[in-house]
């Protein structure tokens, strides 16, 4: 909790802590844009560390003597050797300096990481309970994440509960970590982070003991970032945008019991959050203004039809990204749904790639309505947006589509 500037701090590493649907993707990009950081999707290290520890306390730790403490202290060595290796080769062949994790699930692994990492430090990353658990519903119709798998066992007709407690759970971990380890934890929440970043992220670096880049913003979206496991709606994304929040105002206040209530308000009220009240769902809410998207159209100019889309916006994408394209194979059609309908196959086999009008055999088709498509291109939607609550879906080779979404309609 402790925000005050630690730049004389000598840190091993970072870990991102925080549940899961709290914002760690887009603080991870952030992370990894920065020349001297690198943040690669989620490894789980913690899990790594806990296994590896027990293999080494049996192997390792029982050379040379039978002594409990000095088990334990070869074992913590030996993984220290090698996690921290593995990461520093990592950082090092990105040219970078520091790393950084940032997987939800190793909030269950602190006391573990804090004795494995001494000299680490940790951004303790909140986001509104209820927003977060609207993104979880959201998102549930692929199935879960791994983190709340016991509690939607434990509530399977009642996932709002089974969110909530997730998050309760979750947090409160993380605050008395927080609480215990304030010289080496920073908050930050994905409300400030979102809607005013800079202010938000200058202060964290002063915290990491590393400059603020001028630049550093508007190349989140620009700079390649590693794929990994996380939130796939940050893969198309074209900026930093508030369009998630405030969501959680839909997410029905009385289907969470009253002891879970009481305990989910003590924590917002703890971290400075609106507790959940009796007017929850029946208060209008002030929309927030949502943050302008970059629009990738042609010369500036606004997509206004399906026929623009495949004869003037994607022939300058395939032109301008011939380099990030040369390694994809296979045809792509587009379904469009709706009144209108049509299709439309995009040839990746010839380079740049060509586009046809009408339908056909594909190695992957995507399916998505003429309006959702044109709001994707003029940055209105994202790709990740659409795919999540159903309007947009993929079959045969979806990593093939998923790669060419990437270059077509990300940053």
């Amino acid at each position: 909790m402790n925000n005050e500037t630690a730049s004389k701090i000598q840190f091993s590493g970072i870990f991102i802590l925080s549940t899961p649907r709290s914002g760690s993707s887009l603080l991870r990009y952030i992370l990894d844009t920065h020349p001297r950081l690198c943040c690669p999707g989620e490894l789980n290290l913690g899990l790594v560390c806990e296994h590896l520890y027990r293999a080494a306390f049996y192997t390792i730790g029982q050379v040379g003597g039978s002594d409990l403490i000095d088990q334990m202290a070869r074992a913590d060595v030996e993984v220290q050797r090698v996690v921290n290796g593995l990461m520093t080769s990592y950082a090092k062949l990105k040219g970078k300096q520091i790393w950084c994790e940032k997987t939800p699930r190793n909030t269950r692994h602190l006391e573990l990481l804090k004795r494995l990492f001494p000299d680490a430090v940790y951004i303790c990353l909140y986001r509104h309970c209820m927003d977060t658990v609207y993104s979880h519903l959201e998102s549930g119709r692929f199935g879960f994440m791994e983190e709340v798998w016991e509690y939607v066992r434990r509530y399977p007709d009642n996932l709002t509960t089974a969110m909530v407690e997730s998050w309760v759970d979750q947090v409160r971990e993380i605050m008395k970590f927080e609480q215990a380890n304030r010289n080496k934890c920073y908050r930050i929440k994905y409300e400030s982070l979102v809607l005013a970043p800079e202010e938000t992220l200058r202060p964290l670096f002063s915290f990491l003991g590393l400059e603020w880049p001028a630049d550093l913003l508007e190349n989140v979206f620009r700079s390649q970032h590693d794929a990994g496991p996380g939130d796939i709606k940050i893969e198309f994304s074209k900026s930093i945008h508030e369009d998630s929040l405030g969501k959680g105002a839909s997410v029905e206040r009385s289907e969470i019991h009253s002891e879970l209530l009481e305990k989910m308000n003590a924590i917002l009220k703890g971290l400075d959050y609106p507790e959940v009240g009796p007017d929850w769902n029946h208060t209008p809410r002030a929309p927030r203004p949502s943050s302008p998207r970059t629009a990738q159209t042609l010369s500036g100019q606004r997509i206004s039809s399906v026929h623009e889309v495949f004869t003037m916006y994607l022939p300058q994408q395939l032109e301008n990204s011939s380099e990030s394209l040369r390694d994809l194979a296979g045809v792509l059609k587009f379904v469009i749904n709706g009144q209108n309908g049509c299709a439309w196959r995009i040839d990746l086999t010839q380079k740049p790639g060509e586009i046809k009008y009408g339908d056909g055999a594909a190695d992957c088709v995507i399916k998505v309505s003429g309006g959702d498509l044109i709001n994707i291109v003029n940055g209105e939607s994202s790709v990740g947006e659409c795919f999540l609550q159903g309007r947009l879906q993929a079959t045969g080779d979806v990593r093939l589509g998923v790669a060419f979404g990437r270059i077509a309609f990300g940053a």
